[in-house]
């Protein structure tokens, strides 16, 4: 009955008295707004000295976990590697009372020697302190114990130094007694070189008696300027497995993490030497260039192409940056390049670069030609020489006779007053004058005659000595006449569609010799000369490289050929304008 009583005439004491009620709430905020400025943030760690490879859990935590916020934890960054990063928040009740805490628990690696810095962190009005932390070489926080160790990195170059642009090879091993998983290599990145992983392979290794997985990589540095180059250390962080695993077990799962990182290197790089003379600079160990022949340049045909192959291959030097060989341009032969091929080889010597380079050559006259000789300056890094390889000068022999290009008329052959050719005369008839018109009408007509009939002898003599100003359009034979020029375009369409330069090269062939009634056209080089085409021209030069060419022919298509061989067929097929005036009989 008491606490009834009590209890009712306490409600009913705050009915009676709201002021009583607001002042009940302003100290209920007040309690809580003190307890939110009284919360706390603190940052531990497991341990405030650790060696270079070592890594340090940091926890920082607080009592009032209301926010939804984290603190800004990124100046974490600037001193130390992230390995992992978590919260959780825990509830506890002691003696009536409830508590609550949010904890952030990292798992940090240091990035450098010395005293590092763990921050202060913020959380509403409440900060952390920072901490120092003592990170040591390697080794040196461990105890004075003869054992080996577990995990450790050995880390070579080939040498100390080098020639700006020549190849320094970088050996990096991790040696583990201990079964690792989820290991994270790092990537190499150093400016003003070009970098190129040579392998990356795992294997097993005795030392001291000791088994070790060993897991190997290794690279090819090329600096591009000279001075003093510095590879920088590089952290491999893995986790310790079960034993039960194999040592290449790297897979994700869970464990104790540890690093371990490769010593830095410095490493002299040389400028290119002042008394070099090559026009592209070559440092390798070895450097050759070869040639080769589709056949043997000797008594080569006219239009019968020849392949010419130079092969270029150096140690040491990535296929990039070998030059292109000259081209030169000889009056007689045309030259059809192909794309050059590049291959980059990884031997014990590291990157050996070759560079194959196809030209088909074609000749469209007779005689003897002389290639120039193809040299390049290199340098021989093992010795520190200047080198020189070279393919001497090669001559080729064409034989066969080319046919002559049409000719055009000459104008004065053409003249009426041209020496050689005895036009008709105009006779000169003399009438005896009479008394009647008959007579002058008989004049008249017989003069008129006489007229026509010179006339129709100039033009037949004209035509006749036009025909025989073109050597390249003789006479054709009956039989000639007779065959199908239709067949012969119809069969061009046909090898066209097919896409086969081989059978359109017959084809066309074929088709050139109805079209301009030579039998003498042999080759694509002999309908060149029949054109003056451009279009068409440039269409037979790309047969002739498809043809000529190593490479597949596969996009090529002779849908193109065709259509400019139907333009030149029905251009030829409209009748020419006849000039109706008559040529005049006096200049």
């Amino acid at each position: 009955m008491m606490m009834t009583y009590v209890g009712k005439s306490k409600i009913d004491w705050f009915n009676r008295s709201p002021a009583a009620m607001v002042l009940l709430l302003i100290l209920l905020a007040f309690s809580l707004s003190s307890s939110a400025i009284a919360a706390t943030l603190k940052a531990t760690v497991d341990r405030n000295a650790i060696t270079l490879d070592d890594t340090v859990r940091l926890t920082v935590r607080t009592d009032d976990p209301s926010s939804f916020r984290d603190p800004d934890f990124s100046s974490l960054q600037d001193q130390w590697d992230i390995f992992s990063q978590n919260q959780s928040r825990n509830m506890s009740y002691i003696n009536g009372r409830m508590t609550s805490t949010k904890d952030w628990v990292f798992i940090l690696a240091p990035k450098s020697q010395g005293r590092l810095m763990i921050p202060s962190f913020s959380y509403g009005s409440a900060h952390s302190d920072p901490i120092v932390i003592r990170v040591g070489t390697p080794g040196s926080a461990k105890s004075t114990s003869s054992q080996p160790k577990q995990v450790f990195i050995e880390t070579e170059i080939d040498k100390s130094q080098l020639y700006v642009q020549e190849q320094l090879i970088l050996t990096i091993k991790l040696y583990h007694s201990i079964n690792l998983r989820s290991l994270t290599p790092p990537e190499l990145s150093i400016d003003d070189t070009v970098v190129t992983k040579l392998s990356e392979n795992q294997f097993e290794q005795v030392q001291n008696g000791i088994r070790y997985g060993v897991y190997q990589q290794q690279y090819a540095i090329f600096p591009q300027a000279s001075g003093d180059l510095t590879i920088p250390s590089l952290t491999y962080s893995a986790r310790v497995a079960d034993r039960r695993n194999s040592f290449f077990n790297f897979s994700v799962g869970g464990g104790k993490r540890i690093r371990a990182r490769t010593d830095k290197k410095l490493v002299v790089v040389l400028p290119k030497p002042s008394n070099y003379h090559g026009k592209h600079w070559l440092p390798a160990k070895n450097l050759v260039i070869t040639e080769s022949w589709s056949k043997e340049p000797n008594d080569v045909e006219i239009g019968e192409p020849i392949t010419r192959t130079i092969v270029i291959q150096a140690t040491g030097l990535a296929s990039a940056q070998l030059p292109p060989s000259t081209l030169a341009q000889i009056p007689g032969l045309k030259l059809y390049p192909d794309q050059a091929q590049t291959e980059d080889q990884v031997t014990i010597d590291g990157l050996v670069g070759t560079r194959t380079e196809s030209v088909a050559i074609v000749a469209n006259q007779s005689g003897s030609y002389t290639l120039p000789a193809v040299k390049l300056h290199w340098w021989n890094t093992s010795d520190n020489t200047e080198n020189i390889v070279k393919i001497p000068e090669r001559n080729i022999t064409v034989i066969g006779t080319a046919p002559t290009s049409p000719s055009q008329p000459n104008q004065n052959q053409l003249s009426p007053t041209a020496p050689g050719i005895a036009l008709p005369q105009t006779k000169t008839v003399t009438i005896k004058q009479t008394s009647t018109h008959w007579g002058w009408i008989v004049a008249t007509l017989f003069s008129t005659l006489a007229w026509l009939f010179t006339l129709w002898l100039y033009l037949n003599l004209k035509q006749s000595q036009a025909q025989a100003a073109s050597p390249n359009k003789p006479k054709a034979s009956k039989s000639w006449l007779m065959s199908d020029a239709k067949k012969a375009l119809k069969d061009l369409a046909n090898a066209c569609h097919t896409n086969d330069p081989k059978q359109v090269k017959a084809a066309l062939i074929n088709w050139a010799q109805h079209h301009w009634r030579d039998e003498a056209i042999k080759n694509i080089a002999h309908i060149i000369d029949q054109t003056t085409n451009t279009s068409f021209i440039s269409a037979l030069n790309e047969l002739e490289y498809v043809l000529y060419s190593d490479k597949p022919h596969s996009g090529w298509n002779g849908e193109n050929l065709l259509t400019i061989v139907n333009g030149l067929t029905k251009s030829q097929a409209k009748p020419n304008s006849v000039n109706t005036a008559l040529p005049a009989l006096y200049n």
